[in-house]
């Protein structure tokens, strides 16, 4: 996400759609200004630049799931971790009796580490997560705008030249 190039805001739009050789660079907006330049105005440069918007938002969430799914479940093998650390205790317990602390700390040990693991892993991965669908989303939504003002763009041009015949 941070390796995104920033997105142009409409006057520096406008400058862009002049010199098509500027957007080569640019990245997702480039090929929405591709799109632009390439389809006569319509229903077809509409869909395009639609599909140019759907292909993005896959490209922008791709691996954003991946962090989602590693938050929850690391809080998961720790519990785990847990459970079998505790059933050790007991097993430990059943054998050598409760009367020795060093059987029972070794298994309770266990247990507290693996916990602790999982929640170094989890809490992380969920404020990363938090971070990266806040930023996927503002970059998306400035995806959209400069989709929807270029087809605009398009529109205000045919009624302006509507207007003055």
């Amino acid at each position: 996400m941070w390796r995104l190039p920033s997105l142009p805001s409409v006057a520096g739009l406008r400058v862009l759609q002049s010199s098509p050789e500027r957007f080569a660079g640019m990245g997702i907006a480039g090929q929405l200004l591709h799109v632009w330049h390439q389809f006569a105005p319509g229903q077809q440069r509409d869909d395009e630049l639609y599909n140019t918007l759907l292909a993005a938002r896959e490209k922008l969430e791709r691996y954003v799931g991946a962090i989602a799914i590693t938050a929850s479940v690391a809080p998961l093998l720790g519990l785990l971790g847990t459970v079998s650390g505790m059933i050790d205790t007991f097993k430990m317990m059943t054998l050598f009796g409760a009367g020795d602390p060093q059987v029972v700390s070794g298994g309770i040990s266990q247990a507290l580490i693996t916990t602790e693991l999982g929640l170094v892993v989890a809490i992380p991965a969920l404020i990363c997560h938090a971070l990266l669908n806040r930023k996927v989303k503002s970059y998306y939504h400035q995806l959209e705008s400069i989709a929807l003002s270029l087809s605009q763009q398009v529109v205000n041009a045919e009624n302006t030249a509507k207007e003055a015949a």
